[in-house]
This record gives structure tokens, sequence and C-alpha cells, in this order.
């Protein structure tokens, strides 16, 4: 479907919901655009503003945080009802309803997660504008995918243009994503400097649609929100309402809707097989790919799969000529991890987990690090 054809059945949808929209046949940016939706009485804040004040409403009403603390699966149930979770250090939970907001749920229960999601890379960079921003927040419908939003920084607007998705490890040059959204930046607006550049990672469900509700229908008092695909202040609000009326036993409209244990639509299976046939072929590439490089080849600030004593092997070497060698195989389900340039991670590309260059993990589903091949980092060679 066109872009064209998407923005009018959108605003045909508008319509039919009776939605607070306008349609415009132009924008009040330089950019062209043969139709564009305004809906109306939108807010926008600053997330983690947002997040602070919720934390300190839940500490005033007696809740309590415990940072740094990674919870294990499975979680065992008690006689009476409750649940046991641990912790990777030990530490025990007793309750009687859990909820697994933890971006990729900690906790499967069965439910196969890791192959009802797949996960997006998509990046950001924030720019001092040459021309006034026109205020507003803007999304196109086509691709490549743009959004402009702006900020204020230490006294300064900025402007945040965002896109460039794409499955994680699936791309060999992440840095030109971020040239490629300066570029926009300054055909749109000019860029006087770029302070700040960062990237996301997003999880998508097969139907788009979140997974929030109970983790599966064999454990009721386990729930998830998961698969938000980018738009998470939208849907953890949906989520916060949806659990608090199953936890209190109440009837919810939406609960049918994103319930992760929703009917298989036929989409969904086209998109469950493709994915999962997406992943052998990574599995299967990643074991055969012919590797030239050796350890000793990268300059400082280089990584890359190297061979090392005769194997595969992941390597960094920081600016400092340190050199770190860990072991490519994820240890999630064993596909190859591979180099991200931009980030300086491990990326891998069957179910998005994510490594920094020492193999300490940073996204699940993997829950171990990548083993190091060298206890003390090896010095360059002169």
């Amino acid at each position: 479907m066109s872009s064209c054809k998407k923005l009018e059945a959108e605003w045909k949808a508008y319509k039919e919901l009776d939605l607070p929209a306008e349609w415009l046949d132009s924008l009040s940016l330089p950019l062209s655009a043969k139709g564009a939706i305004v809906l109306k009485n939108q807010a926008q804040f600053h997330p983690l503003h947002y997040l602070r004040d919720l934390a300190e409403f839940v500490a005033e009403s007696g809740g309590t945080f415990y940072e740094n603390t990674t919870m294990r699966d499975p979680a065992e149930d008690l006689e009476d009802g409750r649940l046991k979770l641990s912790s990777e250090d030990g530490h025990t939970v007793i309750c009687r309803h859990a909820v697994s907001a933890s971006h990729f749920p900690f906790i499967d229960g069965k439910g196969l997660y890791f192959a009802r999601l797949y996960s997006e890379r998509s990046y950001a960079v924030a720019f001092e504008p040459e021309q006034p921003y026109p205020g507003g927040m803007y999304i196109n419908c086509g691709n490549p995918k743009r959004s402009l939003r702006s900020a204020e920084l230490n006294g300064k607007t900025v402007v945040i243009a965002g896109g460039e998705s794409h499955k994680t490890g699936k791309n060999d040059c992440t840095i030109k994503c971020y040239e490629a959204l300066a570029e926009f930046g300054q055909s749109v607006l000019g860029v006087k400097s770029i302070p700040y550049r960062w990237s996301t990672q997003d999880l998508v469900t097969m139907d788009d649609v979140p997974y929030i509700g109970r983790l599966t229908e064999d454990r009721r008092n386990i729930y998830v929100a998961t698969g938000f695909a980018k738009w998470g202040m939208t849907s953890s609000t949906v989520s916060a309402h949806l659990i608090r009326d199953l936890i209190l036993e109440k009837d919810n409209r939406y609960e049918r809707l994103f319930t992760p244990s929703r009917f298989k639509a036929e989409p969904t299976i086209k998109n469950l097989a493709r994915q999962n046939a997406d992943v052998a072929k990574e599995w299967v590439t990643g074991k055969v790919e012919l590797v030239h490089l050796k350890p000793e080849d990268l300059v400082p600030s280089q990584g890359a799969v190297v061979k090392h004593r005769g194997k595969r092997a992941g390597a960094y070497r920081d600016d400092e000529g340190q050199l770190y060698l860990v072991d490519t195989t994820c240890t999630h389900m064993g596909c190859e991890v591979k180099w991200n340039e931009a980030e300086r991670s491990w990326d891998c590309p069957c179910h998005g987990s994510r490594f920094d260059y020492k193999g300490a993990v940073i996204e699940g589903p993997a829950t171990k690090d990548l083993p190091r091949l060298h206890r003390q980092p090896e010095q360059m060679k002169s």
C-alpha cells in the first residue's frame, strides 16, 4: 500500500472513530507532503521527568525499588497459591501477583515469547537547528521512516530526528544510520551542531499489537507487558490500567485485544513462520561464514569477528590499544553475534540479545554473558 493510501485509510478510521483530528494539505515544515493528519490535544513531555515523578509517587505510597536486581526464571508456585521469585544474587520475593515489565519478559512460563517477538534498533540525533522549529511532533507513513520533535536542553531548543529502524544485528554499518538522520535534519532545518545522538531497542509482536495480560493461561497470577514497538508511553499506560483490572478481577474491554494468549489470526501465523525461518537462516549463516581477520589486524576503536586459535571469536581493541576477545556464540540459543560499530556492542540477529564489547549482557532474552577468551585484556603489540 502506498504512503498516500495508508494516510487516507488512517483518516477514514479517525472519522469513523470520531477522533479529534484535522486533515492538512501542507505542512509548516519545508517538506513535500500530499497530505497530513493532525491529532489534537496531544501531550509532549520529557519521559525521564515523568518517570521520576511516578517513582516518587510510588515511594510515597509505600512502594520500594530494588535497582540492579535481576530475577530468574522459573517462578515457583507455593502451596498457598503465592509465588516465590528468586534473584540472580540469591534474594527471594514472595507475592500473590507478579508483573514482568522488564522490556523482554524475565519469565517465559512456556509462552515462547522469544519466538513471538522480534527486536528492532532505531536511532535519533538531537541537533541545534539553523531555522526556527515550528513546533509539534511529526512522523511520516512512508519509508524511510522519519520523525521530528523538539526538546529544551540547557536553555536551548534542539530538534530530535528519529528513524533508520532495522532488525537487531542486521546492519553491518550502523554509523550510517546517524549520518542519514543528520542529513535529513540538514535538509529540513539546517544543522548548527549535533550535541547528542543515541539508539534504542524495541520489541515488536507478530501482529504489531502489544502483549499485555496474563503470561500464559496456566500462569494466571503472572502478568506481562511487552512488545510496545516504540509506543512506550502510551502502551505502558494502557498496561497499567489493564493489569490493575486483571489483578482486581475487574472487567476491562481491552483484555481480549491485548492478551498474549489471543487467537492466532492468519497474518500472525504467517509472520511467525517468516520470522522463525529468518532465525534459522541466521543461525546457519553465522556458523558457516568465512572469517579472515586476525586479532592483531585490528586498530584502536575497531571491532570485528576474527579467527583466534583456529576458531571464530569476537574482538575489540579500545582506544588504549587493549584487546578484548569473546566467544561469539549467543548464550540464549547459540546463534552467532555480529559487531555493532556505532554502539560498540555484540548483537544477535536471531532474537535480539545484545552484549557489550567485554561480553556483558545489555539486552535479553540472553541472561548469561558471552564467555571471555582472555582473563586480562591484551596490550596491542608495537
